[in-house]
């Protein structure tokens, strides 16, 4: 067995990379559009668990959680559409969650 230790790359990881491509690529578009937008990351409790390598790479654990990134923006309703099918095309998965405004109050 040929290992290339300690820069190991098991399959979550490089999953995880194909996330964080997906959320550039997201933003990118949003950008594109004309609208700004906001990356949050967080921890899920979901069925999907990530694992990472322990020790010397020899073992892996199962994490309790998994990463998540929520990607925010506003879209004028007009643009809405639009935004949706941009963003489809962008990630090929995920969710979108669309709920209306009813004001903004800068402060």
């Amino acid at each position: 067995m040929n290992t290339t230790l300690p820069f190991e790359v098991i399959s979550n990881e490089k999953k995880q990379e194909g996330k964080i491509q997906a959320a550039t690529d997201v933003l990118a578009t949003i950008k594109e559009k004309g609208f700004e937008a906001t990356q949050y990351d967080s921890k899920g409790y979901g069925e999907q668990k990530e694992k990472v390598r322990t020790g010397r790479g020899m073992g892996e654990a199962q994490l309790a959680y998994s990463t998540r990134r929520t990607i925010v923006t506003i879209v004028d309703s007009d643009k809405l559409e639009e935004i949706v099918n941009a963003v489809k095309s962008a990630i090929g998965g995920g969710v979108i969650a669309i709920s209306p405004m009813d004001a903004l109050i800068h402060v």
